[in-house]
């Protein structure tokens, strides 16, 4: 299945990402909806580990945030907020057959150890 994915996240709110089967989830941006004044911080769980993905904030002229983002459905992933403003967080499900099959998943450890260590 491939397509748009949105979500819709109210304040103090978690929702756990529903990605298909052999399927990949691109988190392409969040953003605040229209007239939606205040501030939020988006968060995403993976496999328990809490990671902030950006910060919206109307009165600042914050409102949306890019980002390049791929979960599988292998991750435990969910979404969360704090804060006082909705949160729409837009991409797409990919089948996983479209992934480049020269990544390796030593290639990700290679990538992760190297943020890890700042190397």
């Amino acid at each position: 299945m491939e397509g748009f994915y949105g979500l819709e996240l109210k304040p103090e709110n978690t929702m756990k990402s529903q990605v298909p089967e052999g399927s990949l989830l691109h988190l392409s941006q969040i953003a605040l909806p229209a007239k939606e004044n205040g501030k939020v911080t988006v968060y995403a769980t993976v496999n328990n580990k809490v990671l902030a993905m950006g910060t919206l904030d109307a009165s600042s002229h914050i409102y949306q945030v890019p980002l390049d983002l791929i979960f599988s459905n292998e991750y435990n992933v969910s979404f969360s907020s704090k804060g006082n403003a909705v949160a729409h967080l837009t991409g797409y499900v990919q089948s996983n057959d479209n992934v480049d099959d020269d990544f390796d998943e030593d290639d990700e450890d290679e990538i992760y150890d190297e943020k890890k260590t700042g190397g």
